[in-house]
């Protein structure tokens, strides 16, 4: 009697296949992944969109706060932002911050500064007149 052999059916060569499929769909993903994280907040030229730096209230009074928010077109994980303010304090460190005025000032500027490491820095500010 002879048997047939049959590499189909061989189960070193079906799990050298299911090996090879496998690093075939982790190479994929790799790519993928990392296409993705290429896409990051930036022109075709580098720019970062730093499109609009909005005040929830633009003239409040000493005993009240303005929620500040610093609007990015699909921002990258890499990019952070810094704030200041001429006077007074900030409560955040993300996109979006609180802002206290002093007790007797009349027109505070807050700037948010963006930075996307080895690319660019962007700045906008905003003026809040307190009462």
């Amino acid at each position: 009697m002879h048997q047939k052999y049959s590499l189909r059916n061989n189960p070193v060569n079906e799990k050298a296949n299911y090996l090879s499929m496998k690093k075939s769909i982790m190479i994929v993903a790799t790519a993928l992944i990392m296409v993705a994280c290429n896409k990051e907040s930036v022109t075709p030229s580098g720019e970062i969109q730093f499109t609009k730096l909005s005040a929830d209230k633009v003239m409040i009074s000493s005993l009240e706060t303005s929620t500040i928010t610093a609007s990015v077109s699909n921002a990258c994980s890499e990019l952070t932002y810094e704030w200041s303010a001429s006077s007074g304090s900030i409560n955040g460190s993300n996109a979006s911050v609180v802002f206290t005025p002093p007790a007797n000032s009349d027109k505070v500027t807050v700037t948010c500064t963006l930075n996307h490491p080895g690319k660019q820095t962007v700045a906008k500010s905003i003026e809040i007149a307190v009462q």
